[in-house]
């Protein structure tokens, strides 16, 4: 019970940090095409780590 909570909130904060970086990307950036850099990159670096 407490691993399948713990696996929600993980999942919860993901989601809430690609959300807050597209948000605060669309508010700071000075072009809106790149509002969606900071996902982007984060995507990109994710995918990048060797396993």
């Amino acid at each position: 019970m407490i691993l399948a909570l713990s696996q929600a909130l993980m999942l919860c904060a993901i989601v809430l940090s690609m959300v807050l970086a597209a948000i605060l990307g669309a508010m700071l950036a000075p072009d809106k095409g790149l509002a969606m850099l900071p996902v982007a990159a984060m995507l990109i670096g994710n995918n990048r780590v060797p396993r």
